[in-house]
């Protein structure tokens, strides 16, 4: 088993090499095999690339994944904003039973409430 200074350095290591990945503001914690990202990104898909990349690091069995979405100015969104946006998505697909959903919004974060019919209408949903 690795120590926890080794399997920090192997995660930060694999972030630096991950071109889809800005590592110079994500900083990794280690202890028994549980790794902690720090730090701040510019889009949720860099948060969730930086935790699929410390999840292949051998040794690591838990992620918390404490980084910060920090979206450039421009591109800042409100809630709000994503409300209606999720509601035209679902809206346009016709695999989705968007009468039938509520949509949650809070500090960014969508969540979609309600019932399917079929589970595949529901995997469309997500």
């Amino acid at each position: 088993m690795k120590s926890n200074l080794q399997l920090q350095q192997r995660v930060a290591e694999a972030l630096s090499w991950e071109p889809s990945v800005d590592a110079s503001h994500i900083g990794v914690a280690a202890s028994d095999g549980v790794v902690t990202l720090t730090g701040q990104v510019p889009s949720f898909v860099e948060r969730l690339e930086a935790e699929r990349v410390a999840k292949r690091v051998a040794g690591v069995k838990a992620i918390a994944n404490d980084l910060e979405v920090r979206l450039p100015g421009s591109s800042a969104r409100t809630d709000t904003d994503i409300a209606a946006a999720a509601i035209r998505v679902l809206e346009w697909d016709a695999q989705v039973p968007h009468q039938n959903l509520k949509i949650r919004v809070s500090n960014g974060w969508l969540t979609l409430e309600g019932k399917a019919q079929w589970q595949f209408c529901s995997e469309c949903a997500v």
